[in-house]
Formats: structure tokens, C-alpha cells, sequence
């Protein structure tokens, strides 16, 4: 494991002792991210979480979700989720182990400043949304990098890898505790690729 996981294991391993009721807290943070989709999704349909850390933020709701990290092996030796809406599988966001138009909508929450290649994980999670699915994509426009991001990312490069697709929604918001903005959006996958 290298430097960048091993932070980040380290990260996840820190926050989920710091917190009572660990999965309340990520429960409270899925609802929370699901207001910004509030009326867009097909409810029935199924979604994937890229980059889905520790728990999916999508534990104990309705959404029928595939919850995606590289790192999920180590993860369980934390803490292991059993949860009936939730299915999780060991793969890299950059690799999406799905046929094109797999899914029906896309949760990227604050992953892609996480890998050396955002344009292999862009394209990956455009290729396996469905044409007119929505991709939720959120990262944070920090002043200095951490000790597990590649990338200090802005609007420039949200553009670089998104600007292709339907912008729905956004908002950057001021984290005064954090001293950083944090970046939402909503895209609708519009791909031009013909095979989906």
C-alpha cells in the first residue's frame, strides 16, 4: 500500500472511532447529499457510489446502490456493513467493473482529487451511467494540498473533466471550519458515445 492510501485508511480509520454512532453520521450525510437529487432519480433505479470510503453514505436509505473502492479490504478490517440496500465490491473508480450504461445515476463525493488519473475516473463514470442519468459530483477547492490528494481542484479542472455534460445544478459553498469551498454539481450524462 502506498503513502496516499495508506492516509487515507488512516483518515477513515480516525473518523469513524471519533464519532458515537458511526453509521447515524454517514446515514445523516447521505440524506443530506440526497437533497441535491431530491425529485431527479428514479428511485427504483439503481446507482453507484464511486469512491465510497468506509460506508456508503447511501447505508439504511431506499436508493439500491454498488459502492465502489479500491480500498474496501482494508476498510473491513474497521468496520464491516452488512446492510441490505448496499452492495460493495473491491474495484477502482478509474476501472468501473460494468458494461456501459450500467447505472442509472453516479455519486463521485469528493473522490476524484483522490486518484493520479481524474480523467480515467471521469470517463469511467460517464461511460457506465445511462444517457440522460445524472452523475452527482462533489470535491473541495482547497487552498493547500493534503497528504491524500493529487490535485488542488477548481472550477478550471471541474470543467477539464465535466464540461462535456448537462450542468443541472451547482453551488459552492464556504466551509469557515475547514477553511476550504466545497464544490456540489448535478450532471446529466449526455454521452456521445453510440455504443451505450
Amino acid at each position: 500500500m502506498e503513502n496516499k492510501q495508506e492516509n487515507e485508511v488512516e483518515f477513515w480509520k480516525t473518523l469513524y472511532s471519533s464519532k458515537d454512532d458511526y453509521f447515524s453520521f454517514r446515514k445523516e450525510d447521505g440524506l443530506d447529499k440526497m437533497k441535491h437529487f431530491d425529485g431527479l432519480i428514479n428511485r427504483d433505479g439503481i446507482g453507484v457510489d464511486v469512491g465510497c470510503g468506509l460506508v456508503s453514505v447511501f447505508r439504511g436509505l431506499e436508493n439500491k446502490v454498488v459502492a465502489i473502492d479500491p480500498l474496501l479490504s482494508e476498510y473491513s478490517k474497521i468496520v464491516a456493513d452488512n446492510s441490505d440496500n448496499v452492495k460493495y465490491i473491491g474495484a477502482s473508480g478509474e476501472e468501473i467493473p460494468f458494461c456501459d450504461g450500467f447505472f442509472d445515476y453516479a455519486f463521485c463525493v469528493n473522490v476524484i482529487d483522490h486518484t493520479p488519473n481524474p480523467d480515467k475516473m471521469a470517463n469511467e463514470i460517464k461511460r457506465v451511467v445511462k444517457d440522460g442519468g445524472l452523475i452527482y459530483f462533489e470535491v473541495n477547492f482547497d487552498d493547500m494540498l493534503s497528504p491524500c490528494h493529487y490535485a488542488l481542484w477548481n472550477k478550471e479542472l471541474v470543467n477539464k473533466y465535466f464540461g462535456d455534460l448537462k450542468l443541472k445544478h451547482e453551488v459552492l459553498e464556504r466551509n469557515e471550519a475547514d477553511k476550504q469551498y466545497l464544490y456540489h454539481a448535478i450532471y446529466e450524462n449526455i454521452s456521445t458515445n453510440t455504443n451505450i
